[in-house]
């Protein structure tokens, strides 16, 4: 806990003196604390649980923990090339999948 906590600290300090978190469960893992600093830079952190990731969050000056992303957050939010790459890799599948797709979708031209 205290080494998210001091990632918070440092994301906070880094990005603007200020952000908004909030706090995913995901199950067995525990829980993700999703982070949008003033700038709009984002960042993320794992917690063991729920309550220790709040418990993380509470005391670093200038993160506010939210139960979802404010509207203000999310327009504020940027995504860089790695994630745009990213999100299209995963829903275009790998070339391999694109090139059998692609192949699929042509007439076979060697029937009449």
């Amino acid at each position: 806990m205290r080494r998210l906590r001091a990632s918070l600290t440092d994301f906070v300090v880094l990005h603007g003196r200020s952000a908004d978190a909030v706090i995913e469960p995901i199950g067995r893992p525990g829980a993700r604390v999703i982070v949008v600093g003033a700038d709009g830079a984002w960042g993320d952190g794992l917690a063991p649980s729920v309550s220790l990731a709040s418990r993380a969050c509470t005391g670093v000056p200038g993160l506010t923990a939210h139960d979802e992303l404010p509207r203000q957050a999310g327009a504020r939010l940027r995504t860089g090339l790695y994630e745009w790459q990213r999100m299209a890799g995963i829903s275009l599948g790998t070339p391999r999948d694109r090139r059998a797709a692609h192949a699929r979708s042509r007439p076979n031209r060697t029937q009449a």
